[in-house]
């Protein structure tokens, strides 16, 4: 079933004000509704009507209490609104103190304010007479709003133009607002909502496991120790050594950030499970939300860093010590984590920062391996004699 168009009403007063015609002519704005209702109705996308307009012309009959209403109901529930600015407010009923395209101006504005566009045609002004003072409240109420962003100086060709820029603007606003909606609700269905439904450790787990997959799919194979998280993966021709870890909450709360602590304090004990000249670690985490460098450079806790943000999320490596960082991010689910990997192939590649990475990897080894070589009893003194102590 198709989807209904978008509903636009056009707010205007039609008896008094009109505007040249090109042609050396007037259009009362009576006409020019109607002409702009034709005209945007006509148009399709991709074969279908994306907007009906609705006009009161049309719609409702006496100025009356029923119709006034309707008019007001139609403001509240319109998608899209435009006002045809002219200075006058409108009629009123049984001589009240509010015209009718304030009333829908108001209703519009007080529902959603991003909705609502006024156009000020050219020679708008407060007349005087007896409905000056509805007219100079209208005046105040725009004013207040600030929403006057199009003005008309010209005549029917200009308005059309400016009209129909309006309504696809306020179109591509619409669909921009849904998408970052849609975005907004990823997390509430399928396989996100299973990871979401996980506990903090359960959810880490399936975080580094899904990226260790990922990894050894690609290019490499996975080694048994650390729950076979960590990853002997050949990339640029050189075989490196990953651990792959999950954060279950984002880096921005303390607990994602202590479930994730500095993994790489533990590098030695890593090795002692991998073969012997392999390369590395390198860390990659999993973050379920966006990561930032700053983030990056609290775990590594050293000044001297290099950090790089991509569509991956942020690579940083300390210069001193050769910890390398890959802080994956929108891991939400198996599927954006596999994404986030191979991401970060992609841009090693492009970037040709693959043989540096490989270099830093290469020194981070030798590092351990001489830390490793520092794991040994050590013997205190005790007394005039020495013990070796365990």
């Amino acid at each position: 079933m198709a989807g209904k168009p978008l509903v636009l009403m056009v707010s205007s007063r039609s008896d008094r004000s009109s505007i040249n015609d090109g042609a050396g002519g007037q259009m009362k704005l009576r006409r020019v509704r109607q002409a702009l209702k034709r005209e945007l109705e006509a148009e399709t996308f991709l074969g279908g009507r994306l907007v009906e307009v609705w006009i009161n012309e049309e719609e409702v009959g006496d100025h009356d209490q029923t119709a006034w209403d309707e008019c007001v109901r139609q403001a509240q529930d319109c998608d899209l609104f435009v006002t045809l600015y002219d200075g006058s407010a409108g009629w009123s009923v049984a001589g009240g103190s509010v015209g009718i395209c304030q009333a829908e101006f108001d209703a519009a504005f007080g529902v959603a304010p991003g909705k609502v566009k006024v156009i000020r045609l050219p020679g708008a002004k407060i007349k005087s007479g007896p409905d000056k003072n509805r007219d100079t409240r209208f005046l105040d109420a725009l004013l207040a709003a600030n929403r006057f962003e199009v003005p008309v100086d010209g005549g029917w060709s200009e308005l059309r133009n400016r009209f129909m820029n309006s309504v696809r603007e306020q179109v591509l606003k619409l669909a921009r607002e849904g998408i970052r909606e849609t975005r907004r609700s990823g997390g509430n269905v399928g396989q996100a909502l299973d990871w979401s439904r996980m506990t903090f450790t359960d959810r880490s787990a399936a975080i580094g496991e899904t990226i260790a997959s990922a990894l050894a799919d690609r290019a490499g194979r996975r080694i048994a120790a650390n729950g076979g998280r960590l990853v002997a993966a050949t990339l640029d021709d050189t075989e490196m050594l990953f651990a792959c870890h999950g954060a279950p909450r984002p880096l921005s709360t303390a607990a994602g950030r202590e479930a994730v602590g500095q993994p790489f304090l533990l590098d030695h004990a890593l090795v002692d499970d991998a073969e012997p000249g392999l390369a590395g670690p390198v860390h990659l985490i999993g973050c379920p939300k966006g990561v930032t460098d700053t983030q990056a450079v609290t775990l590594l806790g050293f000044p001297e860093f290099t950090v790089v943000e991509g569509s991956f999320g942020v690579y940083a490596s300390d210069v001193v010590q050769k910890i390398q960082l890959c802080l994956l991010a929108n891991c939400a689910d198996p599927g954006s984590t596999r994404n986030a990997v191979e991401r970060l192939v992609e841009w090693l590649t492009r970037s040709r920062e693959l043989p540096i990475m490989a270099e830093r990897a290469a020194s981070r080894r030798r590092i351990i391996d001489a830390i490793r070589a520092e794991q040994r009893p050590i013997t205190r003194a005790v007394g005039n004699g020495a013990k070796t102590g365990k």
